[in-house]
């Protein structure tokens, strides 16, 4: 029985790892789950770029070059903002401008928590969703807390926006870096309490 439950949790750890979610759990086959996650880690890694017009596979040049390209491609170049006017824009009612500011519940929270992808690539804390939805009867206390306190100061800790950024490849064989596309990885609580304010707008 050891066994099986190891076997069963080796084989849950690389399901979650190779990002395959149309496989049901329990076909006992981790070795086409390794496979895919090395086909995806090898597919993933950038072990040469074209820089300047000149193919190099020196790391430290590669690094500088993608945070040279993602700074200027995000640079503001003008310093002046367009203006919003909304003329004769619709507005929400008292009673639903104080219904969208209410405390968050534990069973929003948990509905929420339910509604999000389960096995999706985790970012900086390393938790999947479906740590936290398996754990909720452990877990609801401190993070119930954690959303309360966000709601009443309108802040929270810094480490829970940390992101994690990975560059895609478009296809294969990608050379330069516009033949790539960025994600950004968030942590368990900040998914939790994004999807909270989509839910509730």
């Amino acid at each position: 029985m050891e066994f099986e439950d190891v076997a069963r949790k080796e084989e849950l750890a690389w399901k979650q790892r190779s990002i395959i979610q149309w496989l049901k759990q329990g076909d006992k086959n981790t070795r086409f789950f390794h496979r895919i996650a090395t086909s995806h880690k090898r597919f993933n890694y950038i072990d040469q770029l074209e820089v300047d017009g000149a193919v190099t596979k020196d790391q430290a040049v590669i690094k500088e070059a993608v945070h040279n390209f993602y700074k200027n491609l995000y640079k503001e170049a003008e310093q002046w903002r367009p203006e919003l006017r909304l003329q004769e824009a619709t507005m929400i009612t008292e009673e639903e401008k104080v219904w969208l500011q209410r405390p968050f519940e534990e069973e929003e929270i948990r509905v929420c928590l339910n509604l999000c992808a389960k096995e999706k690539a985790p970012g900086p804390d390393g938790y999947p969703m479906v740590f936290f939805q398996t754990f909720w009867a452990l877990l609801k206390e401190d993070i119930t807390n954690t959303i309360q306190f966000f709601h009443s100061n309108q802040i929270f800790e810094k480490s829970f926006n940390a992101t994690f950024i990975a560059l895609i490849p478009k296809k294969p064989g990608a050379s330069e870096l516009k033949d790539f596309r960025p994600i950004s990885l968030v942590g368990g609580v900040y998914k939790i309490i994004a999807r909270l304010l989509v839910e509730r707008l």
